[in-house]
């Protein structure tokens, strides 16, 4: 028999003709169940979901949705003020992929427009009997934004996350027994508000 020829020596790739036979070419399904198209919200983190083909991987940009064995998708994102075009895409075992798009729209709060960029600060206790004594504060507002709460007595803070809510824990150890302190918070957007805080003590000069 005479030795194969070069050009039939490649051609002869039996597993690769298979595969090319067998190959999966079809864009993997992708539908957005959730939410419907133009659909408003009073809250900006929204669980996108819907569903694809059983193994595909479903992202929205770099992010990665959360795929269970049936296909369906969830994947929670953060809404900005206004419209936003959220776009998916479906990436099956194959590497096909499909998209699919819809638009949300996020309409905060009145409340929350205070000061021209959404901050808002609310103070929970402005007295305290515990020792050491403290106080909490919570809002809403821009993400990224730093905020400082403190006094000459104790002071701490904090940055607002990606959902523009925050909220901040500020201990008084050295602060005077039964008397009110005042107690400044400040952004790096400036805003500037003032609190009281009163220390509630049993006996004078404890703390």
């Amino acid at each position: 028999e005479e030795p194969p020829k070069e050009e039939e020596f490649h051609e002869e790739e039996p597993p690769k003709e298979e595969a090319e036979h067998e190959a999966d070419t079809d864009s993997p399904d992708l539908v957005i169940l959730f939410p419907e198209n133009g659909q408003h919200f009073e809250k900006s983190r929204i669980a996108f979901e819907g569903k694809t083909e059983p193994g595909a991987s479903v992202f929205a940009g770099n992010y990665e949705a959360d795929v269970d064995e049936e296909g369906n998708w969830r994947i929670v994102l953060i809404l900005q003020k206004g419209g936003n075009t959220a776009t998916f895409t479906a990436v099956d075992e194959a590497g096909n992929e499909s998209s699919a798009q819809v638009k949300a729209y996020y309409d905060p709060p009145k409340e929350e427009e205070l000061g021209g960029h959404d901050f808002t600060v609310h103070q929970k206790f402005g007295e305290c009997a515990e020792i050491p004594p403290y106080d909490k504060w919570w809002g809403t507002g821009e993400p990224g934004t730093k905020i400082w709460i403190g006094s000459e007595y104790g002071s701490g803070s904090t940055t607002i996350g990606e959902s523009g809510e925050w909220s901040l824990k500020v201990t008084f150890p050295e602060s005077p027994c039964n008397k009110t302190i005042q107690v400044v918070l400040e952004t790096d957007r400036g805003d500037r508000k003032v609190f009281e805080f009163y220390r509630i003590c049993e006996e004078e000069g404890n703390k």
